[in-house]
Order: structure tokens, then C-alpha cells, then sequence
């Protein structure tokens, strides 16, 4: 710390002490950030070999923060007092004590711990879990709601504040605070979603799937989404027309087939069981490739056949499937399954715009993986995840220059002949058409599809056609057919006026 740096703590603090201020409210005054304070003096306790200067500093550092808030009037309500109580050897505050006078009623007394104080921290502030004053007073039955609103507003904790209590600036660093951060941020987000959440989804899909068969009525099962879940809000997908800092991430999410059985010997390898865990292991192997990275926004977008079949075939009907979970179970893994996925993706990488897309018809799934799509997007709205659900088996989106032409490969009613894994003449001349009919006219267009379980880049005159892979990779069937394929999924970066394609690939 450079000499006139000390010379300014020194001042700042003899300042706050002589005006019987807060360290809060004295940062809020000199315009200094009240968590720097809190990392600089940590750093500064540590410090081996302390001049007069640093202990000085420190001193008067013990000492604000130990000092009580001048005297109030007694008889007026919630005015207050609250100090930091500190361990004298080290320095360390043990706890945080407050005094809220009421009038005509005797003050409001008592100690949070440092672990009950960063917990109010942590579950009431928007950084933290977000919830609200009523929720968070639960868990401290001592005291009525109106009182804990009232301690609230003594330490002066706000929605906006940090979601870490101040001892925890002064004994952790910057990026270990940011670690803890994202941990408790997710751990939040999935207990939320291990209750109430799932309760009632599961009553719905229970619902839901028993009045399903292979084909449903659409505009019915909208409303009765709508009308069931709590808090529904449909927030549309934000498109990136403009040019931006930061790139633009595209995750093609394909052919997971869930509930898919899989035998436990192929004619190439030992194919591993492909139940929940294995699939959630999958989804956490994506989302780990992206840690560390920002992006503009992030589109997830699903190509079809997540879910393996109805009633165990294909919803076309006539190939029977050896499944391992039946309807509701398929339902219920599916949501779960991408709930967690999105849970660790919006903690893990950064970007502050998270999208969900959709095709509306796969051969696999049909109508019914249609219904859960829309299951999932209606929970996902209520996270800030905005999703599109398309109806219709081939859709389109655009960003900047770039249009991007999605479809599964074959659907659920007409199309029984599949796109090719590379491009060929007929499939070229079907989506030529297809881009005059819609009037699409960017400078760079790509049609993706799924379907195959294989990547594969093929450059058009029009445009360019792009087969993905499949998280599920390959099954006893797939091997002895058409060769072993390991699991994989394939993303796109999209900056400016460039593209960038990768792959994401498993071990089996």
C-alpha cells in the first residue's frame, strides 16, 4: 500500500469515527466501495511486517467497527443501533449485535451469528437466492416478521446488497468468495426446484399424460399449462440483431432419446447403461466445456427426439421400442433431466440472455415430446429463461447475419423419407423452395438438423447444411446397423460475421 493511500484510510476513518458514522454510510459518502474496504484491511491484517502506519489503520479500523452509532431517541420506532462484535486476539467479527427501539414497547435486542447473518445475506438479497422477507423471517422464529423487518433495516440490508455477510470480505478472496458464489447459487436453484416445483409438474405431467395419445389437442393443453402452473409468463426469445462485445453461443441439443434402452454389449464395445444419471453426467460435460467463457446470449437449441417413444414405439406407430421407463417416468426424467442442465448452464457461464428453442415435430416423440417441451419451457419462463416452442417440424431464427434453419430429419405424420447426412441434389432443391416460400434472404444460412446421430458439414450454393450428433450416441440397434457412434453434441460461436463449429464428444 502506497504511503498515500494510508494516509487517505487514515483520514477516511478518523472521519466516519469523529461524525459517529457507519463504515457503510461513510463509504456511501466518500464514494469508496464498502467491500474493497472490507478485502483491503483483510489483506492488511495479514501483512507480516506492519509500519506505524498499517497498524494505525488497523486500529482505527477495530475501532469503527466496534464503536457503537451515536445514541438515538428512545421513543421513536426503529431507530436503532447495531455493532460488529470482534474477537480480540484476531481481530474477527464473531457476531453482529443490534438494538431497535420501539415506541412505547421495550427495544428489540438480541445477536445473529456470523453464519445466521450471512444466511440473511445470502437467502433475502437478488444476488443471493432472492426471496422474500416473509420466507427468509422462517427460519428465524424468534422474532415476529414486522421484527425482522426492522432488523432488516437497521443493518441496512437490501435487495441490492451483497449476498456475503462483511466478515466474509474480510477473510476470502475475491475469486474464492465468487466460487462459493456460484455453488450456493446453483445448490438454491435445484432445491428449488426438488420441492414444490416438481411436485406440482409431476401432478401435471400425471394429468397430462393420461389424456394424451398420439396426436392431442394443442391449443387445449396451452391453456391448461397456463392455467396450472403458478406464476406462467411467456417471455420471447431474444434474437441478437446487433453487433455485440461479446459472441453468441449456440448448443444443438440432439436426439437424447430418454428412456431408450440400451443392451449391455454391442458389436463394436460394452455400451454403458443410459438411465438418469448417466444422462445428467452427459448435460454436466457440456455445460463444463462452456465454465469460464461469456457469451452475449446463449440459445439451447433441442432438434427432437429427446424422448425415445410413446407406449414404447414411435408415435408414427409400427417400430416397437425396448424402453426402460414408461410414459410419465419418460416425462418426469425429461424435465428433471434439462431442469438441472439450465440450473448449472445460467451459474456456470456467463452471459446475461439464456434462450430455449425448440423443433415441434421428431419421429420419436411426437406430439408427446411437443406436450413436455412445453412442460419444460413454461417452468424454465419462471427462471428467466425465455423459450419458443415451435409447431412445426422445420422453423428458423436469425442472428445478425446469420439464419439458421432447424428440423429433426423425419416427423411425426408426413415426412417418413429422412434428409441425408451430407447434402444431395434433392434435399438441396426441397430447402431452396423452402427458403424462397419464406422470403428468407441473410447473407449466410444454414439448415441443422438432427436425426443421424453423426456430424457432418456440407457446403450448398444457398446454403450451407449441417448434421449434427446425438447425446445418446448409440444403441445395440445403431451398432450392428450402421456402426458404433460415440456420444456427442455440437455447438456453433457466432461473431460478426463469422461462425465457428465444435464438437462436444464422450468417451462411449
Amino acid at each position: 500500500m502506497k504511503q498515500a493511500t494510508k494516509s487517505s484510510y487514515i483520514k477516511f476513518f478518523n472521519d466516519a469515527i469523529n461524525n459517529n458514522r457507519s463504515l457503510k454510510a461513510q463509504c456511501t459518502i466518500s464514494g469508496k466501495n464498502i467491500n474493497t474496504v472490507y478485502m483491503t484491511m483483510r489483506n492488511l491484517r495479514k501483512k507480516e511486517n506492519k509500519d506505524e502506519d498499517d497498524k494505525k489503520i488497523l486500529e482505527l479500523y477495530d475501532r469503527l467497527k466496534d464503536t457503537k452509532k451515536k445514541e438515538v431517541k428512545k421513543d421513536t420506532d426503529d431507530a436503532s443501533n447495531t455493532w460488529e462484535i470482534r474477537d480480540e486476539e484476531t481481530g474477527k467479527i464473531t457476531g453482529y449485535k443490534f438494538e431497535i427501539f420501539r415506541r412505547n414497547k421495550p427495544a428489540i435486542t438480541g445477536v445473529f451469528t456470523r453464519n445466521e447473518m450471512n444466511s440473511v445475506y445470502r437467502m433475502y438479497t437478488y444476488y443471493g437466492s432472492g426471496l422474500t422477507q416473509q420466507i427468509v423471517s422462517r427460519y428465524f422464529p424468534d422474532y415476529s416478521l414486522i421484527d425482522f423487518k426492522r432488523i432488516l433495516r437497521a443493518f441496512n440490508i437490501t435487495k441490492a446488497s451483497s449476498p456475503f455477510a462483511p466478515h466474509m470480505y474480510e477473510e476470502y478472496t475475491e475469486d474464492e468468495l465468487k466460487e462459493m458464489h456460484l455453488r450456493e447459487k446453483e445448490n438454491d436453484f435445484l432445491k428449488r426446484i426438488e420441492k414444490d416445483e416438481v411436485k406440482d409438474l409431476r401432478a401435471l405431467v400425471t394429468k397430462l399424460t393420461k389424456e394424451t395419445s398420439k396426436s392431442l389437442n394443442k391449443e387445449l393443453i396451452e391453456d391448461t399449462i397456463k392455467n396450472t402452473v403458478k406464476d406462467y409468463k411467456e417471455l420471447p426469445v431474444n434474437i441478437n440483431n446487433k453487433e455485440a462485445k461479446y459472441p453468441d453461443l449456440i448448443i444443438w441439443l440432439s436426439d437424447l432419446h430418454i428412456g431408450a434402452y440400451n443392451a449391455k454389449y454391442s458389436s463394436f464395445v460394452q455400451l454403458p447403461s443410459y438411465d438418469v444419471p448417466e444422462i445428467k453426467s452427459r448435460l454436466s460435460r457440456i455445460v463444463e466445456s462452456f465454465v469460464g467463457q461469456e457469451y452475449h446470449s446463449v440459445y439451447v437449441v433441442n432438434l427432437g427426439d429427446s424422448i425415445d417413444g410413446f407406449n414404447k414405439e414411435t408415435t408414427r406407430g409400427g417400430h416397437e421400442l425396448p424402453e426402460i421407463l414408461d410414459n410419465k417416468e419418460i416425462s418426469e426424467a425429461f424435465i428433471e433431466c434439462m431442469m438441472e442442465f439450465f440450473a448449472t448452464l445460467t451459474v456456470k457461464v456467463k452471459s446475461k440472455d439464456f434462450n430455449y428453442l425448440s423443433i415441434g415435430e421428431s419421429n420419436h416423440g411426437g406430439d408427446f415430446e411437443w406436450l413436455n417441451q412445453k412442460l419444460l419451457a413454461a417452468y424454465l419462463t419462471k427462471y428467466n429463461i425465455k423459450s419458443y416452442i415451435s409447431n412445426y417440424p422445420i422453423d428458423n431464427f436469425i442472428i445478425g447475419d446469420h439464419q439458421f434453419l432447424y428440423v429433426h430429419g423425419k416427423d411425426n405424420n408426413s415426412q417418413t423419407r429422412q434428409f441425408p447426412l451430407t447434402l444431395n441434389p434433392q434435399t438441396e432443391l426441397f430447402f431452396a423452395n423452402y427458403i424462397a416460400e419464406k422470403g428468407i434472404c441473410s447473407p449466410h444460412i444454414y439448415v441443422v438438423k438432427g436425426d443421424l446421430h453423426n456430424y457432418a458439414y456440407t457446403t450448398g450454393k444457398q446454403f450451407d447444411y449441417i448434421s449434427v450428433g446425438s447425446m445418446y450416441g448409440s444403441s445395440n440397434y445403431i451398432t450392428a446397423n450402421f456402426g458404433h457412434t460415440k456420444w456427442s453434441i455440437n455447438y456453433t460461436i457466432v461473431k460478426d460475421k463469422d461462425i465457428l463449429m465444435g464438437t462436444i464428444k464422450g468417451n462411449n
